[in-house]
């Protein structure tokens, strides 16, 4: 298993063998042929791909352009299709227009300071990322405040220990590129390219359509899930063609954004079909 992590903006150099290099889209998709590429390499076999939140688009995208390099396709709480539910990130975005986002970053974005690889970068601060996190789901950590106090109080250790730990990884951020936050807000939370068949990239014009109807594909999402409601989770599946009625899933349960990834109701009940559907995809 390979996991491929975003790195901090204040890590990227600014200047690449000379050239000047920008962090979009394009770039991020550019990147995952590289890992992939390597992964088959490394391993005589293309990979099972699987995108957690943002990156879905984005690995899809990568798929369409280079369909040799997966071996299934599978998303969990990403904002795959955001014309297939109204949710209050897309709505907004929408609402505010494509201006906002460089409005955002211009006025609460800052520069990697000098002595780092990315000195000069511009970013946008990942902790008011977080901070927009705790504001859309403030009854949730509220509750997992109250949770938390309970649970030492009586003395359940492993619970306790658990959800600490758990908000000792939701409270680390690190910094965005301010042009890839830009870029990715414009094409997947207002204009949707992907879906609509809009996403112009390396010279094509590409979309869901595109998809290779030879590699199977799964989708989760959450009914309670604030930042990329099930609709849009799993909204993207029903747009592909040629996929063969077996070779998909889609699954929707009753969770959060969060609760999709640490859940252990989810895990027991929706990622072991996931898993059993790798398996059986799988060369052996």
């Amino acid at each position: 298993m390979a996991i491929v992590e975003q790195t901090c903006a204040q890590e990227i150099p600014l200047y690449t063998e000379g050239k000047r290099h920008h962090e979009d889209f394009e770039g991020q998709v550019e990147q995952y042929r590289t890992i992939l590429e390597t992964l088959k390499e490394k391993t005589g076999h293309p990979a099972h791909l699987v995108a957690v939140c943002q990156p879905g688009p984005l690995l899809m995208t990568t798929l369409i352009l280079y369909p040799h390099l997966g071996k299934t396709f599978g998303s969990a709480g990403a904002p795959m299709n955001t014309d297939a539910e109204r949710g209050f990130l897309s709505d907004f975005a929408r609402a505010m227009g494509e201006p906002y986002i460089d409005l955002l970053t211009t006025a609460l974005g800052s520069r990697v300071p000098k002595g780092l690889p990315g000195e000069g970068r511009a970013i946008y601060d990942g902790r008011l990322q977080v901070l927009g996190f705790y504001i859309l789901g403030m009854p949730q950590h509220f509750d997992n405040l109250k949770k938390l106090l309970t649970d030492l109080r009586d003395g359940n250790e492993e619970t306790a220990n658990r959800q600490m730990a758990f908000y000792q990884w939701y409270n680390y951020s690190h910094d965005f590129p301010a042009s890839f936050l830009r870029d990715t807000y414009k094409k997947v939370f207002v204009r949707n390219e992907l879906v609509r068949g809009t996403l112009g990239i390396q010279g094509r014009r590409i979309g869901v359509k595109d998809y290779p109807a030879t590699v199977p594909i799964w989708a989760l999402g959450g009914t309670q899930d604030n930042i990329a409601p099930c609709g849009q989770a799993i909204g993207h599946v029903d747009l592909i063609e040629g996929v063969d009625p077996e070779d998909r899933l889609v699954l929707c349960c009753d969770a959060g954004h969060m609760g999709l990834f640490r859940s252990r109701t989810v895990l027991d009940r929706y990622y072991s079909r996931i898993i059993r559907f790798l398996l059986e995809r799988s060369d052996r």
